[in-house]
């Protein structure tokens, strides 16, 4: 089996043609969460999938998926430290510049 040489495909010339400092800015994932938001987004969602898995109030119509889904997305925005929204609305509760 082959390797393939990608310095010379022509795909791949998008990218050498940008500076490193622009490829990184482009695929750079920046945390724009505080710690305290981070932290009340884990209790909220630990709060829902209680609610929703343990106690049973929530029975299993749509309140029930709805809470899993806002819960499912606090916990893994909280634990990955960015929120898709906040960078679409320029929010940034971090104190990182």
């Amino acid at each position: 089996m082959s390797e393939i040489d990608l310095t010379h495909h022509p795909q791949t010339s998008v990218v050498s043609d940008l500076s490193s400092e622009q490829l990184e800015r482009e695929t750079d994932m920046t945390t724009n969460m505080g710690t305290i938001d981070r932290t009340l987004r884990l209790i909220v969602a630990a709060a829902l999938f209680y609610v929703a898995l343990v106690s049973q109030s929530l029975g299993d119509g749509g309140v029930y998926w709805v809470s899993i889904a806002i819960a499912t997305i606090f916990a893994v925005t909280a634990l990955v430290g960015t929120c898709p929204l906040y960078s679409l609305l320029g929010i940034k509760t971090s104190r990182t510049v």
